[in-house]
């Protein structure tokens, strides 16, 4: 049996939790998230920590999981963005090591969970789709939603697209009114 891991990624704002709920439509499984407290997103440090275990969370229970499609809604990589963004530097300077890290978790837990259950170890693709909208779109679907950006548009958008280019995967440039079966046909 093989297995698919679809992360979503990209600025707050840009559509990914639109394109998680398509996928989820399409068949993919979307593991549960460990919710932090609004308290706690506004302790830095000790949320990020907690962000990056609840990110390890949703990541090992996806791979161990019976489900052989599963989309993540952000994983790993926002943190970083939003940590570099808060400490004022850029995090192409830490993206490699976080990829490291990140692929070497998919092969500890595809090593672990193919000795259990399947016979190929390389049965587990992992994808990374950065949701990056053009800025000038990307204000426009902050405008027409109603949550309360923390950071600024410029700064998250410009990690996120330096992230994308530096770490690979595919990117996905959404724009208003965009037809869904056209955003699926572009990640899929």
């Amino acid at each position: 049996m093989d297995k698919e891991i679809v992360i979503i990624e990209g600025p707050a704002g840009s559509g990914k939790s639109r394109l998680t709920d398509e996928l989820v439509r399409f068949g993919y499984y979307l593991p549960k998230r460990v919710k932090l407290t609004r308290g706690l997103r506004n302790f830095g440090k000790t949320a990020d920590k907690l962000s990056m275990l609840k990110d390890q969370a949703a990541l090992t229970e996806a791979v161990i999981s019976d489900y052989e499609k599963i989309v993540i809604d952000r994983c790993f990589f926002s943190q970083l963005v939003y940590e570099s963004i808060r400490q004022g530097h850029s995090a192409e300077l830490y993206a490699q090591e976080y990829a490291v890290e990140l692929i070497n978790k998919v092969r500890q837990l595809n090593s672990e969970i193919s000795l259990r259950n399947f016979s190929d170890p390389n049965i587990l693709r992992l994808k990374i789709v950065w949701v990056i909208p053009e800025p000038q779109h990307l204000e426009l679907f902050r405008a027409m939603g109603e949550k309360e950006y923390p950071f600024p548009l410029q700064k998250e958008w410009w990690e996120y697209s330096q992230l994308s280019q530096i770490l690979g995967g595919i990117t996905y440039i959404p724009y208003p009114d965009q037809n869904v079966k056209d955003i699926l046909d572009a990640i899929l």
